[in-house]
């Protein structure tokens, strides 16, 4: 294997058994996924995300455009029924 940051990301979440279902998005795409869901949440203008993801097509934003987080998070399940330990939430 060799030492690329994708490598190792990739060898990490293997180890830890995250995301290795066929079909998962793996690496550091998930990475920067994250990184445009941000930028077009914090209204940075959708040819600026494109230009930092290195983006050739304006078609290429779409994937992140159709993440509805605001709608997605409604959805969540309650975890107050389970103890965390303190600090968990950086909120104690």
């Amino acid at each position: 294997m060799n030492g690329s940051l994708g490598n190792i990301s990739n060898k990490i979440m293997k180890t830890a058994n995250i995301r290795q279902s066929t079909g998962d998005r793996r690496g550091f795409h998930i990475f920067r996924h994250r990184v445009a869901t941000e930028l077009l949440g914090g209204g940075v203008p959708q040819p600026v995300i494109s230009r930092v993801l290195g983006h050739t097509s304006p078609d290429s934003l779409e994937a992140y455009l159709s993440a509805d987080f605001k709608h997605l998070k409604e959805c969540a399940l309650s975890i107050e029924r389970f103890s965390m330990p303190e600090g968990v939430f950086g909120n104690e």
